[in-house]
């Protein structure tokens, strides 16, 4: 599948009540030693913050990895999520590839299998699970482009990669040190569109 990102930009904020979910990830090679984070504001009252690391692999394989732990974690939680993410590789592959790729058994239209399969199967069974608990929805924000919860989750991202110290919070979004404008907050794809990316 090869897809492109049409430009849009969609006015749906998160509410009061919603689960606001910061995915990245990083590699430092690409394949090379990976790290991914997470960071989840729950009805902007509890944040907790995660990550974790791996070696050999690619920067979209920590991306996806991100969002596949953070739907994991919020399994048993009900509600709407918003999840933010600067990787149009997952943005794609949710929106756009995954339908083909299972009415074609996990190919891509060339005939090959799809790349990172395992953690797309995982994905995609969340997702499933998820459909009685709340919608999910997904988000393009641009990397390295001030808005605090990506730019946080990055962070967590490279210091795992780079097997960095770093203090995560868990606790009340009042004592959360990095507040989020949840007034910018919106469904922004890049203002131009994307270019064609293989799946």
């Amino acid at each position: 599948y090869s897809v492109a990102i049409a430009s849009r930009i969609f006015l749906m904020k998160p509410s009061e009540n919603d689960i606001v979910v910061f995915t990245d990830g990083a590699s430092k090679g690409n394949p090379g030693a990976g790290g991914w984070g997470v960071v989840i504001i729950h009805s902007k009252s509890e944040v907790i913050e995660f990550g974790g690391s791996a070696e050999n692999v690619g920067n979209n394989q920590m991306e996806l990895k991100a969002a596949v732990r953070a739907l994991e974690y919020l399994s048993s939680i009900p509600g709407k999520i918003f999840v933010y993410t600067d990787s149009k590789y997952v943005i794609n592959g949710v929106e756009s590839w995954l339908r083909g790729w299972l009415s074609n058994d996990w190919k891509t239209a060339s005939g090959a299998e799809v790349r990172n399969i395992v953690l797309w199967k995982e994905l995609n069974k969340l997702l499933e699970d998820r459909k009685e608990k709340g919608e999910i929805k997904w988000c393009h924000v641009p990397g390295h482009s001030g808005v605090m919860g990506n730019e946080r989750a990055d962070k967590i991202a490279s210091s795992f990669a780079e097997k960095k110290k770093l203090s995560l919070f868990s606790g009340k979004y009042k004592d959360y040190p990095r507040k989020i404008d949840f007034s910018k907050l919106g469904d922004l794809s890049s203002k131009k569109p994307a270019k064609k990316t293989k799946g």
